[in-house]
């Protein structure tokens, strides 16, 4: 058992984000497969936590790794103790709070401490209820208070700056929908409302992004398109009448991503399961047929099925029950979220604004 955790250890080091991203769903699949062993785990990763916190490959490395033992505690007849999850959320807030201590470790600490923050989330109601007040005044804080104020933003900052605010963002948004995934009895009315008063906000965000992007550089196009999927991804799992007074907002934004992709051409995932058997023979249905599925899929232009990998979302190693069912790339994702999210608002609106909408198309 040493042995193998002293090779999982040197896997967590690796200048590859995927190597150590694969090391963490193996540490997580021997949790499951020895439900013994799993205290044990924690205990080593908040250990070295600890005593690495200064070498950012450790901080991404041991954080994803406790978040992917966290995330399969659910499957384990003896659980974890009560203790341990206390601990994290104490580590996830610390690396919040001093993210903006050390530059060369405020990326990682933020991308860290919202990663352990949504793992949490899935240990339920029964760890989350007496953090939540506290956890709602995270989120909150972790968006601008006013739109004067995300006006001020936007004219200020650099690049790197920029990354690490935006890394905020799309943790906080993630976070926010693990919540909301995993403690649905503790999603009341009130709870609710002021997760999509927090929502709106960052739909505001949305039509800022395309500024920043054009004072800074395309180097922050992934990071804008991770924050605008886990916003979509939030908005699936919240009632339309919630965020109503943002439909304006978010519909143009949805549109954009349908119509008016740049000049990419990123195709849904979501297709084929609408079309009909006999008409969808041009979209490559027939290599169900083959044994060979799985390469021929990866043959196909313009095709994303076949293309999941564990590093297209580092949130899949406490979010996903197996690999089976790995992210797609990124564009893939933020398309597929805004067409579920078009036809979740879309029943909501009056027919005069549906007519407005269906002529964009």
């Amino acid at each position: 058992s040493s042995g193998i955790n002293a090779e999982y250890g040197e896997v967590l080091l690796h200048p590859s984000p995927a190597a150590r991203l694969t090391a963490a769903w193996c540490l997580r699949c021997t949790a499951s497969a020895v439900p013994a062993q799993l205290t044990a785990l924690v205990d080593i990763c908040t250990d070295k936590l600890e005593k690495l916190k200064t070498s950012p490959e450790a901080l991404f490395g041991f954080s994803h790794s406790l978040a992917a033992l966290i995330g399969c505690v659910g499957g384990c007849p003896l659980g974890m103790p009560h203790s341990r999850s206390k601990q994290v959320m104490v580590i996830a807030e610390d690396m919040l709070r001093t993210s903006s201590q050390n530059t060369r470790l405020s990326l990682p600490r933020t991308q860290c401490g919202w990663l352990l923050l949504g793992a949490l989330m899935t240990l339920g109601p029964p760890v989350v209820k007496s953090n939540l007040s506290r956890l709602m005044l995270i989120w909150k804080n972790a968006f601008p208070r006013s739109t004067k104020e995300l006006e001020t933003e936007t004219e200020r900052g650099d690049l790197f700056t920029w990354q690490v605010t935006l890394e905020g963002y799309s943790g906080a948004l993630m976070s926010m929908c693990s919540f909301l995934v995993h403690c649905k009895d503790l999603c009341s009315e009130d709870i609710l409302r002021r997760l999509a008063g927090i929502a709106e906000v960052a739909v505001n965000v949305l039509s800022h992004l395309p500024t920043i992007i054009k004072q800074h550089g395309v180097q922050l196009k992934a990071a804008t398109a991770m924050v605008r999927l886990r916003l979509y991804s939030c908005l699936l799992r919240i009632p339309p009448k919630q965020y109503d007074g943002a439909f304006a907002n978010l519909l143009r934004q949805l549109v954009s991503e349908l119509v008016l992709n740049d000049q990419t051409c990123t195709m849904t995932s979501l297709l084929r399961k609408q079309c009909h058997r006999g008409d969808s023979i041009i979209l490559g249905i027939w290599l169900k047929d083959n044994d060979h599925q799985t390469v021929e899929e990866q043959l196909q232009p313009n095709s994303a099925a076949g293309s999941g990998a564990v590093e297209h979302d580092s949130t899949c190693v406490f979010m996903e029950k197996d690999s089976s069912n790995w992210p797609l790339p990124l564009g893939v994702m933020v398309v597929d979220s805004a067409v579920k999210l078009f036809g979740r608002v879309f029943p909501s609106l009056g027919d005069k604004h549906k007519l407005q909408l269906l002529s964009h198309f």
